[in-house]
């Protein structure tokens, strides 16, 4: 259980396009907006918004209700939102991608991490070894 939350919080994840009509709930996503969407947002989330990511709610034919995470926009930073919800239509979206875990990224970066964490324990036991006077074994058995 460690190793499954350790590899989501050092996971590497892609964005890869899907249609709205393919969408479904619970799908991590990031859209970018449209000119008329950051117009037809801005009332909600404020202006500028050009890229807003978040986790789908509800899928219908003529959009996405998405809970915000993130929201990036024209000449400013990124704003961090807790799954305030947003409707947005089909004509608001310009580019919608689907964040999936990137597996051959992760277990390089989980490999590297693993390594760093080995090397880093051989340098400790090496180290009171050391420090200790004794050569880091075992004392032989009694005669």
């Amino acid at each position: 259980m460690a190793l499954i939350a350790a590899l989501t919080l050092i996971g590497c994840y892609a964005y890869h396009p899907i249609s709205a009509s393919t969408a479904s709930a619970g799908t991590v996503v990031r859209v970018d907006l449209s000119d008329a969407g950051s117009l037809s947002v801005a009332p909600a989330i404020g202006p500028y918004a050009t890229v807003i990511e978040g986790v789908i709610r509800d899928v219908n034919p003529t959009g996405l209700t998405i809970g915000l995470r993130r929201v990036s926009r024209r000449f400013l930073d990124e704003s961090i939102w807790n799954g305030e919800t947003i409707v947005l239509t089909r004509a608001d979206i310009r580019d919608l991608n689907e964040r999936v875990l990137s597996r051959g990224r992760t277990a390089t970066v989980a490999s590297v991490f693993s390594a760093g964490g080995i090397a880093i324990l051989y340098a400790v036991i090496y180290a009171s070894a050391h420090v200790s006077g004794t050569s880091g074994r075992l004392p032989p058995p009694p005669p």
